[in-house]
């Protein structure tokens, strides 16, 4: 039965009486089934008139004093009695018949008949007045009982509309400005706030209002929770706390409703938002129109709280979608970040995700590998990955080789099985291989280099203990003289393992000073020249004279031309010569070293530098050295934050160039 019908029936009902009771105008009111209170219902008059007197809706009327005692009154004469109602006078009525609309002692409304002259009401009246009064009561109870299903499908829908709206935004500001929003739009109510817990204090977090309210919430503001003792209250007992500004009773403190709300608020409501025993904050509802009186009844108590619970569980999702969100993005920092390569594979050996450092040991980019099967890189089998399928245990870290794009490669393998695949961690250790592999060379070239020069130490001093045939002064001589070589070469070993392992720790001091190029290189071919004149080799230098000053250490700058030098009489061919140029370009200093000696091959010259090199063919043609000198010249060039650069053509001869770079001031003048 639908609201219209319903009316319809009330009309009837109204215009029967009018009618038969040959009245001046009925009326009927309906209770509001929550608060008791009179609402407007259906009004016929004689005069065609439908206006109903709201005069009638005060407590003091008539009507209401039925609805209240549940009791008829009837006035034959209402200026015989010596308190009239209020409403007769401004109507000009003269004689009422009120009578309640009761089902079940339950007074739904107030049915009344009203005269403009006296009318004295017989037997006859009165059974048509309750019989008027029983049909108004039927169709009371029919418009209450359609009122209370379409409040519930209202309620219902409101309800799927919050759930649905709040179920489209999972960030946490989104979700609960929505909330906010749509709270004060659908109850139809001026503000609201929404506070959540912080330790022990609220923070507003959200808040929204109607248009003509110019409200400034204090959004991102904290409250301890101890100074807030009805939303303290509310969190502690579970339960919803409607207050009411013009009842001392329930009366929000002052500094509570501008806290949580704003001034001239008259009514209103604090709800606790708690799901599954856990308090997640509070809402906060406000009505400053004052002729909203019902805007929170029982009934709609029950509402805010059922949107109440809908918004717990939207706030925890949304929490739990933010944690999400925030521990995903610390996943990817991590994976992103480590050290170690990640990999995994799916339930089908399929590559699902790798990490940066991933990509950078195997040599293939995501791309290549996503959503692919793992390629066979592994050289040794069965592989780590091979015995975790196998067994689907977790396989410690592993030392294995894979063939990568860039060459093979030694890696630290583990493998652990997940719950759709398995998780390859791995490591390069290639380069600490080699640093290992090279230790061993290092040991091994040390004891050479210095076992040759102690066995012919050893050797001349036991001939030398044993004592000389015929005790000849000039073998005496060449055999201390050998010792005496052997020795200086054991010292320049040792002096130049100390220089470069200082240089390599970083624990040489640089001690820079200006110094002139061209007398470090004649003290250079100085020292070296008896070594020089053994071979017959000719060294020619070319210094300009107009060099600035070198600003740099001078005993690293000195053992870096020595052993330059020396590298290029070694490595000359008998009677051969050694040029040592010098010159200026562009803010720098390049000193070469030239040479037309044997070379080096082409394969041989990216390793010339490391420690304890030597190229096979001078190993071969019994060219000695310790392999440092190179290893040395260069760490002194990058000391001085400079270079050292090689040409060479085998058969043709070597170049070697340092590139220095030129104190500021010279370059400065230069330019």
């Amino acid at each position: 039965m639908g609201v219209e019908m319903v009316s319809k029936l009330l009309r009837d009902v109204a215009e029967n009486a009018l009618k038969l009771m040959e009245a001046d105008g009925v009326y009927i009111f309906l209770c509001d089934e929550e608060t008791g209170e009179l609402g407007l219902g259906v009004g016929v008059w004689a005069s065609g008139k439908e206006e109903l007197p709201t005069d009638t809706l005060r407590k003091d009327s008539l009507a209401a004093r039925v609805a209240a005692t549940g009791l008829p009154i009837f006035l034959d004469d209402i200026e015989s009695y010596p308190h009239p109602p209020p409403e007769a006078r401004r109507w000009g009525l003269r004689a009422v018949a009120s009578l309640p609309l009761k089902r079940e002692e339950a007074v739904l409304g107030v049915l009344s008949v009203v005269y403009r002259a006296p009318h004295a009401f017989d037997d006859a009246d009165l059974r048509l007045l309750a019989s008027f009064a029983s049909q108004a009561a039927v169709a009371a109870e029919n418009a209450q009982l359609y009122a209370d299903l379409e409040a519930k499908a209202n309620e219902l829908a409101l309800l799927l509309k919050v759930a649905n709206t709040l179920s489209s935004s999972l960030t946490l500001s989104q979700t609960l400005n929505t909330l906010a929003e749509e709270v004060v739009s659908s109850l139809d109510i001026t503000l609201c706030s929404i506070a959540l817990l912080e330790n022990d204090s609220l923070s507003i977090q959200a808040a929204f209002a109607i248009r003509s309210l110019n409200w400034n919430p204090p959004i991102g503001k904290s409250f301890p929770l101890s100074s807030l003792p009805t939303l303290q209250r509310a969190i502690s007992s579970n339960r919803p706390i409607p207050f009411r500004q013009d009842d001392p009773a329930s009366a929000l403190p002052q500094h509570e409703l501008e806290a949580l709300l704003t001034k001239g608020i008259s009514s209103g409501l604090i709800l606790p938002l708690s799901t599954a025993g856990r308090t997640l904050g509070t809402i906060s509802l406000g009505e400053m129109r004052r002729w909203q009186r019902a805007a929170f009844t029982p009934h709609r108590i029950n509402l805010c709280q059922a949107m109440a619970h809908q918004a717990a569980l939207a706030i925890e999702r949304a929490q739990l979608y933010q944690k999400t969100i925030e521990e995903k993005q610390r996943t990817e920092t991590i994976l992103r970040e480590a050290s170690a390569g990640l990999l995994t594979l799916d339930s089908n050996l399929l590559v699902s995700s790798l990490n940066p450092t991933a990509e950078a040991i195997l040599g293939l980019k995501a791309h290549q590998l996503i959503g692919k099967p793992l390629p066979s890189l592994f050289t040794q089998q069965p592989s780590p990955l091979d015995l975790a399928i196998q067994s689907h245990k977790r396989i410690p870290p592993t030392e294995t080789t894979i063939a990568s794009p860039k060459g093979p490669k030694d890696l630290l393998l583990a493998v652990a099985p997940l719950p759709d695949g398995f998780l390859l961690s791995f490591s390069d250790i290639t380069r600490l291989k080699e640093i290992d592999r090279l230790k061993s060379n290092i040991v091994a070239n040390v004891s050479h280099e210095l076992r040759t020069p102690l066995a012919s130490i050893k050797a001349y001093t036991e001939i030398l203990l044993e004592g000389l045939e015929e005790d000849d002064p000039s073998l005496r001589h060449k055999f201390l003289s050998i010792i005496n070589q052997e020795t200086d070469r054991l010292a320049e070993l040792i002096d130049n393992l100390l220089d470069l392992s200082r240089l390599e720790a970083g624990r040489f001091q640089v001690t820079r000073q200006l110094l002139s190029l061209s007398q470090l290189v004649q003290e250079a071919v100085s020292s070296l020249s008896i070594q020089a004149q053994r071979r017959n080799i000719s060294i020619h230098t070319d210094i300009p004279p107009n060099l600035p000053p070198l600003h740099a250490d001078r005993e690293l700058i000195l053992t870096m031309i020595k052993n330059l030098l020396s590298n290029a009489i070694k490595f000359s061919h008998q009677g051969g010569r050694v040029d040592i140029v010098a010159k200026r370009e562009q803010g720098h200093l390049a000193l070469s070293f030239v040479d037309r000696g044997i070379g080096i091959p082409k394969e041989d010259l990216p390793h010339i530098f490391e420690k304890f090199y030597r190229v096979r063919s001078t190993t071969e043609s019994g060219i000695t050295g310790s392999g440092l000198g190179l290893t040395l010249a260069k760490q002194a060039a990058e000391a001085h934050g400079g270079t050292i650069e090689v040409q060479s053509q085998l058969g043709k001869g070597s170049t070697f160039t340092v590139i220095l770079p030129l104190p500021r001031s010279e370059e400065s003048e230069h330019e």
